[in-house]
């Protein structure tokens, strides 16, 4: 299945990698407000059901991503697609949050967290991690998407009240999960 949403994508992808020129930043206009309507959208590619939806996880990326870097996140995210498919895990991000972002030459860094859950074995671990990145925001026709991304770090929350938190729905469980990272970070 995975490799038949590669070959329907070809054609793209191929067209994409030609086309790995971006606009300049274009601050105008960008504010707070929309840097955390996309960190809202961050990771939803791993809700998708590709049975139902094959072209889903690109469209997902598509709506925050732009140009050769959403090409990059598209086949970063078919390879741990297969590797979780491979390892009989499954990824359910449950919350994308923006804690900040700040204007700097051009560029803004954005700090999110991630909430998910991790199945395997017939059994659930939840995740909640602290990521950092630079981002390059341009207008597109479709929208603000990011063209380019510079990750700072990333951090994973630990203890056992996380877990806890998180099935309570406490406003301290808002955090970031990288489902790749807790893919093969679990205990």
């Amino acid at each position: 299945m995975v490799r038949a949403r590669i070959a329907t994508r070809g054609g793209l992808l191929a067209l994409l990698w030609g086309c790995g020129e971006t606009a300049p930043p274009d601050d105008e206009g960008i504010d707070h407000a929309d840097i955390e309507q996309l960190v809202s959208g961050l990771h939803q590619q791993w809700n998708v059901d590709e049975a139902d939806d094959p072209d889903g996880s690109w469209d997902a990326l598509a709506a925050i991503y732009e140009g050769a870097l959403l090409t990059d996140r598209y086949l970063e995210h078919v390879r741990r697609s297969v590797r979780a498919e491979q390892a009989q895990t499954q990824v359910r991000i449950l919350r994308t949050d923006l804690r900040t972002a700040e204007q700097l030459n051009g560029m803004w860094r954005v700090s999110w967290s991630v909430s998910s859950a991790l199945a395997h074995q017939s059994h659930q671990h939840h995740r909640l991690h602290d990521v950092t990145a630079d981002w390059t925001v341009i207008h597109t026709e479709s929208g603000l998407r990011v063209a380019s991304e510079t990750y700072r770090g990333a951090r994973r929350q630990t203890g056992s009240p996380l877990n806890e938190r998180l099935e309570e729905g406490a406003p301290e469980a808002d955090g970031f999960v990288d489902p790749l990272e807790a893919l093969w970070a679990q205990p």
